[in-house]
C-alpha cells in the first residue's frame, strides 16, 4: 500500500515534493520513521525531519 508518491525535488536544500495518496496528513507532517521504496526494491527506513502541506494542494514538502 502506497501513501504517497515522490513528485520532484524542491529547492536546493534537499527537500522533496510528495503527492499524498492518504487521508492522514500527519504521515507527511509529523517527524518520525518512514519507509521508502523504489519499484520492486526492498524498502529502506528514513527519518522524516520536516513536512509542510502546500496550501490548496494535495502535496507536501518534506525533508528526510
Amino acid at each position: 500500500m502506497f501513501v504517497g508518491l515522490i513528485v520532484s525535488p524542491h529547492g536546493i536544500k534537499g527537500k522533496i515534493k510528495v503527492k499524498s495518496l492518504s487521508d492522514f496528513e500527519e504521515r507527511f507532517t509529523e517527524p518520525g520513521k518512514r519507509w521508502i521504496q523504489k519499484g520492486n526494491e526492498k524498502p529502506a527506513e528514513l527519518e522524516l525531519i520536516y513536512g509542510l502541506k502546500q496550501p490548496g494542494k494535495e502535496s507536501f514538502i518534506v525533508s528526510f
